[in-house]
């Protein structure tokens, strides 16, 4: 909400460093209505989710989040009811998150056209070596991802498993 902040931010460090994050969900009278929370999920604001994109890029965020409330912590995978043609028009990076319960929605999530990252918490944190299983599946499948040292990079997954 405070646009000020924003500035300052975009003016002391670049707009690369100002993600916009936004809570939405399905109006359940009006499916096609997509609303809006701000302050943590606490307040619903009156501007649809698409006039909110606008406004968020109009004032420089440098990429964007867009959290389903619908849909998470279900696993039942991404919301899948997103304006495709309004979503290829943003021009920063889009991050869908909310749904993800396995690593073929992580796939579907990466073969929109329209969006360039997905983002999800549980199947990477509570399932074993679930995210160098999940990077080779999505390699696999012929999503590319960049090339890390696998040895080192299993190192510290531990460490992190460890403790």
């Amino acid at each position: 909400e405070n646009i000020n902040l924003i500035k300052n931010l975009v003016n002391s460090y670049g707009k690369q460093c100002i993600i916009g994050c936004v809570d939405f969900f399905e109006n359940k009278l009006d499916k096609n209505i997509l609303s809006v929370m701000i302050k943590n999920g606490s307040k619903k604001i009156n501007i649809n989710l698409y006039e909110w994109i606008d406004y968020l890029i109009d004032n420089d965020i440098g990429e964007l989040i867009l959290q389903s409330m619908d849909k998470d912590g279900t696993g039942t995978g991404l919301y899948d009811r997103l304006d495709k043609d309004r979503l290829l028009k943003i021009p920063v990076p889009l991050i869908i998150m909310g749904g993800i319960g396995n690593f073929e929605q992580i796939y579907l999530g990466f073969k929109e056209n329209h969006i360039n990252a997905v983002s999800t918490a549980n199947i990477l944190n509570f399932i074993g070596d679930s995210f160098s299983q999940n990077r080779q599946f999505l390699i696999n499948n012929n999503i590319q991802l960049p090339n890390w040292n696998l040895e080192n990079f299993n190192k510290l997954e531990k460490i992190f498993n460890d403790n």
